[in-house]
């Protein structure tokens, strides 16, 4: 409890997130920086952990603070790896040495995520494929075995129909 607040354990975690991210950022600072460039500092590792965090969130590796649930769409974690990529290139020669490696470590780490993802969704995919197809081929088979049935059904029905007629034939010959 902090000041007679409550918080709840979805909260203590995005609370401490929050604190270990102004951690980092303040050891990064080294204190003899200006406010502005230790704000600027500041705001490029806030965006940089921002969709880091938005990445991994839209990986399915971690819930989503806002329903507390897993999600997955890969299409928007791309997205995010993308602008994260983009902003390496636009910046390089321009970050300082700690800048660079961190935005370098997390694309990779979220490139390593986004290919695990991947090959799990591709191997779902198949999966799914590899039983839809047993499914059709099961139906398939009903199909013809429905149809191999119905001609029997129907060759019973002339043969009987033709012996009626025989035999009605016969009635009124006599």
């Amino acid at each position: 409890m902090i000041s007679g607040i409550c918080f709840g354990a979805r909260e203590r975690s995005v609370l401490k997130e929050k604190i270990i991210l102004w951690l980092f950022i303040f050891s990064l600072s080294g204190g003899f920086m200006s406010n502005d460039e230790r704000n600027l500092n500041a705001y490029f590792f806030q965006l940089v952990y921002g969709l880091q965090m938005a990445a991994m969130q839209q990986m399915g590796k971690i819930a989503s603070p806002i329903t507390g649930k897993m999600e997955r769409n890969l299409e928007a974690a791309r997205s995010s790896i993308d602008m994260l990529s983009m902003l390496e290139e636009k910046t390089r020669n321009n970050l300082t040495k700690e800048e660079s490696e961190l935005l370098k470590n997390i694309l990779f780490e979220l490139r390593m995520n986004f290919v695990d993802e991947s090959k799990k969704s591709e191997e779902s995919d198949t999966a799914k494929d590899v039983k839809g197809e047993e499914k059709k081929e099961e139906k398939t088979e009903q199909k013809s075995e429905e149809k191999k049935g119905s001609s029997e059904e129907l060759k019973r029905n002339q043969e009987e129909a033709k012996l009626r007629d025989e035999s009605e034939g016969g009635k009124k010959g006599e």
